[in-house]
């Protein structure tokens, strides 16, 4: 693999990493109803950021019929608006700050990725790493060092957020952004079910979350919240290397693409079996042990999905969108038909075993589309 790629994936890792290390401050620093809280804004607020991005980033790598400015525009004019409605929403059950700081964050990510895309199709993937690696550091070491010395979780939030927000506005100047309404509304309509079908994946993956704060209590939703995060970071992993070969994806089969990212994650998996209980209590607390209880479940999650992200990509690679929508919008309805009566019965569990049917609904589906397009 070249430097440019493991720089791509160690970039992106490291944002994960970081998301991880503020679930991790916020378990010792709070309560544990606390990170429920955080965790429930969160499911509301990273399915909007995905709907905001309409995945921008694998249409411009594969497509060359619009300018890098017509994209990063329809992403800032999407972030306004979709934004201020979730801001204005949220505050009136959750801290305003801390709403508006987590949004900052997140629409500051999704915003910096314009100039990194830009600059990964142009063959500096390695600038771009490094910019990635800077703007990470910059806003989540601010992040982490105001709940460490000051203890004041609103304010670090918030100064992070602002801090993130500004950074991508900075970086673009020398893009001389310039748009036509003509352009940015074709553009729309050619992400359209690419994006929606980002964000209903996102959405379906949240659901748990919400559901079990409906059903149970804040408590239970960090505890499944610290077992998702692990699932993400795979997730992030396997979405970043595919994403790093995507131009390269066309001509390949899924069975030689998937090769290193399934040795990785069955070294890990079978270390992780052995150690998940140390693991828990020693980079949370004691409040969530039980977590180990439930690994069987969550490896399982993960090597679905590493199946169902490779078939996502080898489907992109060749530029089918449309029947990633019409997959994700139903195993969407199909979580939302099971979770219900699941969480009810397993607890926990049942939150876990309906994404596992998820994930397996899921594959077949691709397994059919590839059989059908490719």
């Amino acid at each position: 693999m070249k430097i440019e790629n493991i720089a791509y994936l160690f970039s992106q890792a490291l944002v994960a990493a970081f998301n991880w290390g503020v679930l991790i401050l916020l378990a010792k620093y709070t309560s544990t109803k606390f990170v429920g809280e955080y965790s429930l804004m969160m499911a509301y607020i990273v399915p909007i950021s995905i709907l905001t991005s309409l995945q921008m980033r694998g249409h411009y790598l594969t497509s060359s019929d619009f300018k890098i400015s017509d994209y990063f525009s329809l992403r800032l004019i999407l972030i306004i608006f979709l934004f201020i409605i979730t801001g204005i929403i949220f505050s009136n059950y959750f801290d305003i700050w801390v709403v508006i700081g987590l949004i900052m964050i997140k629409a500051g990510e999704v915003l910096f990725d314009i100039p990194f895309v830009y600059e990964q199709k142009n063959n500096f993937l390695l600038k771009a790493s490094k910019n990635y690696i800077l703007r990470s550091s910059i806003v989540y070491g601010v992040f982490f060092l105001g709940i460490i010395l000051s203890k004041k979780i609103e304010g670090s939030i918030l100064i992070s957020g602002i801090i993130s927000f500004l950074i991508p506005l900075l970086y673009t100047r020398k893009l001389r952004i310039k748009f036509k309404l003509s352009n940015l509304e074709k553009l729309f309509k050619s992400i359209f079910f690419l994006g929606m079908s980002g964000f209903i994946l996102s959405f379906n993956i949240s659901l748990p979350r919400m559901f079990l704060a409906k059903l149970m209590s804040y408590e239970d939703v960090a505890v499944f919240t610290v077992l998702i995060s692990l699932y993400s970071i795979w997730q992030l992993f396997f979405n970043n290397y595919f994403n790093s070969i995507l131009h390269k994806l066309r001509d390949k089969k899924v069975i030689h693409i998937i090769q290193f990212p399934l040795i990785l994650f069955s070294i890990v998996s079978i270390i992780f079996l052995f150690v998940d209980s140390k693991f828990y209590s020693l980079f949370f607390s004691e409040d969530f042990l039980i977590c180990s209880q439930y690994s069987f479940e969550l490896l399982i999650m993960i090597f679905l999905s590493l199946l169902s992200s490779s078939f996502y990509y080898h489907l992109l690679s060749k530029n089918i969108y449309s029947s990633h929508f019409f997959i994700n919008i139903s195993t969407f309805i199909l979580n939302l038909i099971i979770l219900y009566p699941l969480i009810q019965f397993f607890e926990i569990r049942g939150a876990l075993y309906s994404w596992i049917i998820v994930n397996i609904a899921q594959l077949c589906m691709y397994l059919y589309t590839m059989r059908k397009h490719v």
